[in-house]
């Protein structure tokens, strides 16, 4: 397919009838190969009889996906019309995208044009300056250069990606592209590189606010202390994940965090635990349908199996993985899947069937190029034949492992491969075969541990050199310090200097005026002099109190510095911890008041219309030849009112279900208001008019709003209901809608009960019961108001009451005009 897309040569008559009659069968798959039904399918010819010259190739390409794992032919075929459709086109986006498309989706299957072909998508970008074409091909040769295990290259290629996917502001590039040079630097065991990107990723996703991205990067990060073996911290950012999951109710991600604490257990061999985990993992998994991660629980649970040595149960959730994972025609998780059987049979003994799961592994890996894993099944392989006997089939599989490890530079594998063959060549007698293997292995060896040495030799010297530039800095500081008193003494020596000076200017004045006084003078100078002497010893000694009196001070300074640098990362991180700890009360709150709610609607309002519905509709059932007419009417009145008063609690039960599980899709548009209130009289008329309330609405003219059409039908659905329920008979009920230019003002009037002051507050709250009887005895949850509550800050706006006892209420909501 690369040399035909390469070739622009032009297409032949044949060629250009090929092309037409695969476009033939592209406008008829959809009735000959895959089953009726699908949507997308149907979608995606629709889209291709409409397309325009440009966006012709995409369409082909993306109908090509919808083949990938059930025509493969008719997919390549596809896919290559695409790419020649988009090398005659001008826009070499189009055909940059393609080509970066087709390498990200195809790349694990390590096909050998993928890698030229990208290189090509990146030469386009680069000669156009498409810097996100540039990005995204960057990107994808780090992942084909990963997936043949070249992860220098890789690694170079994604850190080219990351630096224009940040020149561009693409958050969630830069994070994707981030995570997989994180990926590659844990493979070439550069842990600490990896744990300091991550780290710098996880503030930066503190900065977006955004928790699904600091959920993922905690989990990332816990993968990193997973393979570094400190469980400690691995348990501590998986419990800080688990948390946010929680709160954005994603139940697939907590799937996942209950198989990731599972696994950490399995490793702690606590196997109890593990199994807990698991099993709540797969319940989440089966209730959202993720069957994939299904078949992983079942296989990572014979896992557990196996190390418990209980080898028929292993067996048996490696059967259920497998029987799912060919049903979603899942290579990768199949050819797991044989391996561990393989693995489990031999250690049965049953080498048949060993060989048989482990034969099947190995074919379907060499039919997706996968030469990672092709070592580790060859070498199963050959221990089997080696617990069969059969020494050459046994050396033949052991040789190819090594081969493998060596083109691919896996020197552990290649480390197992030389000792296996060490005994396998001691256990024929081959001695100096035995000999030559052992040293080679010896060899490689020493040769890793020089390595291993070396790198660490290389963090030490980093380290020092590190040190030693902050011990450079600090002399120089103390220099420094040095320098300043140095000054400071000058400029007292020179103090002294003066007044020394002043003494003997007058010392010599007063010889000069009298020779008489001159052995008087010469005592008195004696004495200044000496008095001299004695002050400059004070001053010398000041000097030197003043010196290390500034090095104390200096000491205590730094030393206060870090305390209280230590003090304040100390309160935040408690500050942190409450402010976690006080959220999950609320929501823990709130969660047990949704429980209870959920169960006493069970137990005691849906439970009471039903008990209506069954008593009478029995009476009536049994005694329909003895009873008068009237009291037959009077029986199927309740059975009626019992049947609507379920069907009203049980519509909102549903919705508000919905609601809570997140089901409700918000999905605003233009609606009129006026349509809306009068489709919600019309539905409640045979209400109101059993009652005999009159319904009624007031508009001065017709207002539009940007809204979700079924959220506020069903809001004034439940307003009105309500309204008609605590309105005497004979009473009305109206409706008032107001538009300004900020926001629709929606009142629904009635001249009912009303409300007292004391249980207005306990309304729209679904820890507190407010639900009162109606004129009529109706019964009622008070969820119709919660689910009002719901809708309306969905839609950005308010709801309130205002209500005095005996003299009606008025429910008032706003929407705001976007």
């Amino acid at each position: 397919m690369a040399a035909r897309f390469i070739d622009k040569r032009p297409v032949s008559i044949i060629g250009y009838m090929n092309r037409f009659l695969l476009f033939f069968m592209i406008m008829l798959s959809g009735y000959t190969v895959l089953p009726q039904g699908l949507t997308r399918t149907d979608s995606i010819r629709q889209k291709l009889r409409t397309a325009g010259r440009d966006e012709r190739p995409l369409v082909l390409f993306e109908l090509a996906g919808v083949y990938k794992n059930t025509d493969t032919s008719l997919n390549s075929r596809l896919i290559d019309s695409a790419l020649h459709l988009a090398l005659k086109l001008e826009n070499k986006r189009i055909v940059i995208k393609l080509i970066n498309d087709l390498s990200n989706i195809s790349y694990k299957q390590q096909n050998s044009f993928l890698l030229p072909l990208a290189c090509q998508a990146l030469a386009l970008a680069r000669q156009h300056n498409y810097l996100p074409e540039k990005g995204e091909s960057y990107t994808n040769i780090g992942n084909l250069y990963f997936n043949i295990g070249q992860c220098d290259s890789a690694i170079s290629n994604y850190v080219k990606a990351t630096k224009i996917f940040l020149e561009l502001k693409d958050t969630v590039q830069y994070i994707e592209v981030s995570n997989n040079l994180i990926f590659s630097w844990q493979s070439t065991g550069n842990f600490d590189k990896a744990l300091q990107l991550s780290e710098k990723l996880l503030a930066f996703c503190n900065l977006t606010g955004n928790k699904n991205l600091i959920a993922n990067q905690l989990v990332t990060i816990s993968q990193i202390f997973d393979q570094l073996n400190n469980w400690e911290q691995e348990k501590k950012y998986l419990a800080q994940a688990m948390l946010l999951f929680i709160r954005l109710n994603d139940e697939y991600n907590v799937a996942n965090i209950y198989r990731y604490m599972g696994v950490l257990c399995q490793k702690e061999n606590n196997l109890k635990a593990a199994m807990d985990y698991f099993n709540k993992a797969q319940l989440l998994y089966t209730k959202n349908n993720k069957q994939r991660d299904v078949s992983t629980v079942f296989s990572t649970k014979g896992d557990v199996y196996l190390s418990l040595k209980e080898y028929n149960n292993s067996i048996s959730m490696y059967l259920k993985a497998l029987e799912i994972v060919n049903k979603l025609n899942d290579n990768y998780a199949r050819v797991y899947i044989m391996r561990r059987l393989g693995t489990t049979y031999s250690i049965l003994k049953d080498y048949e069937t060993a060989l048989e799961y482990l034969n099947q592994s190995l074919e379907i890996t060499i039919s997706m190029n996968d030469n990672r894993s092709l070592g580790e099944l060859y070498y199963l392989i050959a221990n089997v034949y080696l617990n069969q006997g059969k020494i050459e089939l046994s050396e033949k599989s052991i040789q190819k492992a090594l081969q493998l490890s060596v083109s691919l530079k896996n020197f552990s594998q290649q480390k197992t491969a030389l000792k296996f063959l060490s005994n396998l060549m001691y256990k024929t007698g081959k001695y100096r075969e035995s000999v030559d293997y052992l040293r080679s292995y010896n060899h490689l060896n020493d040769s890793l541990n020089l390595l291993e040495i070396d790198r660490q030799m290389t963090e030490i010297q980093a380290k020092y050199e590190s040190n030693k530039s902050e011990n450079e800095i600090l002399v120089l500081n103390l220099e420094k310090e040095k320098q300043k008193a140095t000054i400071v003494k000058q400029r007292i020596l020179g103090f002294t200097t003066v007044v020394i000076l002043i003494f003997v200017g007058l010392l010599a004045v007063v010889l000069y005026r009298g020779t008489r006084k001159q052995k008087e003078a010469n005592h008195l100078l004696t004495e200044k002099n000496a008095e001299i002497n004695r002050q400059k010893e004070a001053i010398q000694s000041q000097m030197k109190d003043l010196e290390m009196a500034n090095t104390e001070i200096t000491a205590q300074r730094d030393q206060i510095e870090r305390k209280s640098v230590e003090l304040q990362q100390n309160n935040q991180l408690l500050e942190q911890q409450k402010v976690a700890i006080q959220e999950q009360n609320r929501e823990l709150q709130v969660l047990n008041a949704t429980k209870d709610k959920f169960f006493s609607i069970i137990a005691h309002d849906l439970k009471n219309p039903f008990n209506n519905i069954l008593g009478f509709s029995d009476l009536l059932a049994e005694g329909i030849d003895q009873n008068e007419p009237q009291e037959l009417a009077h029986y199927a009145g309740v059975i009626h009112k019992s049947a609507q008063s379920a069907f009203t609690l049980l519509e909102n039960l549903l919705d508000w279900a919905r609601s809570q599980t997140g089901n409700i899709k918000f999905e605003p548009e233009m609606i009129s208001l006026e349509n809306i209130i009068a489709d919600v009289i019309n539905m409640t008329a045979s209400t109101s008019q059993s009652k005999g309330i009159q319904l009624d609405y007031e508009m001065k003219e017709p207002i539009l709003v940007r809204a979700d059409k079924n959220m506020i039908s069903t809001i004034l659905r439940n307003l009105v209901t309500n309204a008609i329920k605590y309105s005497f008979k004979g009473g009305s009920v109206k409706i008032i809608a107001i538009g300004t230019n900020r926001e629709i003002r929606i009142e629904v009037h009635d001249k009912g009960i009303g409300i007292k002051p004391e249980e207005t507050g306990k309304l729209f709250k679904i820890n507190e019961k407010a639900s009162t009887l109606g004129t009529n005895a109706e019964t009622g949850t008070g969820l119709g108001l919660i689910l009002c509550k719901e809708f309306v800050e969905r839609h950005g706006g308010r709801i309130w009451v205002e209500s005095q006892a005996d003299a009606g209420s008025e429910f008032i909501f706003t929407i705001p005009v976007i």
